[in-house]
């Protein structure tokens, strides 16, 4: 095959959702009064179902329970799960709205199942998922793949709306220089289509991530029968903490720790990724 030669590519960023200009650069004092409102926020709930300012005793009985100690396989067991959910969602979301992008007869496919997708609350979903998969897989391992379902059926719509768009903002200059150096299939994608959507892919990314927290809550946790089934994980401990034990206390303290990670993940993880998004020069060999 000849050699192909060195192209790059400024293309795209200004287009993409969520680009850096557009993005809202937030001061230190708005961040702090950001943190400020959200432990108010804990502390009201704490307030409103335990009268009273709590005493130390109080809130070591409430904390220092035996089930604390599985805190940490919790909180990894709950990133587990969002982390393989968001890596199915990104695998389909690419391939479906490249396709849809670029081809008329995947569009007409794709974008009635986007409408239709998005638009469903994905919690009514939540009942029927689970009495379907726990008839064949039963009632673990059909929680287990129910929580991934509804968290993969919520996430993807994010990233496709994103990678659709960033998709279709490529200049037909770039397109058509790839089509004269012979530039086709995988090649295209991993050398034209992926670097003109990064920006859009990480932004789309971060929406998707924050909307699998609010899911994995719900999908982690089960009544079954006469029982009830929860997963290994965060958001099954702060069902029970709320709905079991009533341990308003705890419920604020895991809300607390849930807050944190989601910081956590969008400071270290996100954040970085879109900075080097932005200075991103797409080079194809």
């Amino acid at each position: 095959m000849p050699h192909i030669p060195r192209i790059h590519l400024s293309f795209g960023f200004r287009h993409t959702i969520l680009s850096a200009s557009r993005r809202r650069i937030y001061s230190k004092i708005e961040k702090g009064m950001a943190v400020v409102t959200i432990i108010a926020l804990i502390f009201f709930v704490v307030e409103v179902a335990h009268p009273g300012i709590p005493s130390l005793d109080d809130i070591k009985g409430s904390l220092l329970i035996p089930e604390m100690v599985n805190l940490p396989f919790y909180t990894a067991a709950t990133l587990t799960r969002l982390t393989i959910a968001y890596f199915i969602s990104l695998g389909i979301a690419l391939s479906m709205g490249i396709l849809a992008a670029e081809k008329k007869g995947f569009a007409l496919i794709f974008y009635p199942i986007y409408d239709i997708g998005q638009s469903v609350p994905i919690l009514a979903l939540f009942p029927i998922l689970f009495i379907s998969l726990s008839q064949v897989f039963g009632g673990s391992i059909g929680l287990e793949i129910t929580s991934l379902t509804m968290l993969v059926a919520d996430m993807i719509w994010y990233l496709f709306l994103n990678i659709i768009t960033a998709v279709k903002t490529i200049p037909d200059e770039i397109r058509e220089v790839s089509q004269l150096i012979g530039m086709k299939g995988l090649q295209r994608v991993r050398h034209i289509v992926l670097p003109a959507i990064l920006p859009a892919l990480v932004t789309g990314s971060m929406l998707s991530f924050a909307t699998g927290w609010n899911t994995v809550i719900f999908s982690e946790y089960m009544p079954y029968g006469s029982k009830v089934l929860w997963l290994p994980g965060l958001g099954s401990f702060l069902d029970k903490a709320a709905l079991q034990e009533g341990n308003t206390i705890l419920l604020g303290f895991l809300l607390l720790i849930m807050t944190t990670l989601v910081i956590a993940v969008d400071r270290l993880i996100w954040r970085r990724l879109l900075r080097r998004a932005e200075r991103y020069a797409a080079e194809v060999m």
